[in-house]
């Protein structure tokens, strides 16, 4: 029972995580996102892209609106100091390289239960304007060979996303952070998707009422 407990939370999620729980090696049941939790006004949604002939992942998206301006979200998402206040299960977050006010590197590392390692991940960012007084985007990618890999800890192989922040009004933005990772999947699908859509609610809600304060 101690293993099982172990391996669910192993699956802890934070919005650029741990990312084994995303996946299945069932076949690919729908191309287009499709609303499978709501709650704390917050909706989660997921679509399946093709990994190769064998495998297809899933990808999740969550949409929430939040009291904030661009400048804040994206200062709070930048923030190193604040991060483990919201990312769930972290154990580590700072800045490894700040390249220019757009573009960035963190190192990650999450807390795993015995007996399995901790977990990391470098991760890149780079903010686009598609629209910089109606849109901003905040895309990050996965490097996980920028740095060596610490022998005690499961470097995560794979990892990409973006947040979409959309101007409504005045301090009002509607928030879209969607997540992908073709590293293929430790556990069933049945143990860990109740945890990763909780924990995604979770980090979500804890993001938005640091943002609102």
């Amino acid at each position: 029972m101690g293993a099982k407990i172990a391996a669910i939370l192993f699956f802890s999620f934070f919005p650029h995580y741990s990312v084994n729980e995303l996946h299945s090696n069932a076949k690919q049941p729908n191309t287009d996102f499709v609303l499978i939790k709501q709650d704390h006004s917050i909706n989660i949604y997921a679509k399946w892209i093709k990994v190769d002939d064998t495998r297809s992942a899933r990808q999740l998206r969550a949409e929430f609106f939040v009291d904030a301006s661009f400048e804040k979200l994206v200062s709070i998402i930048k923030d190193d100091k604040r991060a483990t206040q919201w990312m769930k299960n972290t154990k580590t977050y700072y800045i490894i390289k700040t390249f220019d006010p757009n573009n960035w590197l963190s190192y990650v590392q999450f807390s795993v239960p015995w007996p399995f390692k901790n977990q990391d991940l470098i991760i890149k960012y780079e903010v686009t304007t598609p629209d910089a007084f109606s849109k901003y985007e905040i895309h990050f990618t996965g490097v996980p060979d920028y740095l060596e890999k610490n022998k005690n800890v499961t470097r995560i192989s794979h990892l990409e996303g973006v947040w979409k922040l959309m101007y409504l009004d005045k301090n009002k933005t509607k928030i879209e952070y969607e997540m992908f990772s073709k590293q293929a999947p430790a556990f069933p699908r049945w143990i860990t998707d109740p945890i990763i859509q909780n924990n995604l609610i979770s980090t979500m809600k804890a993001f938005r009422e640091m943002v609102e304060q």
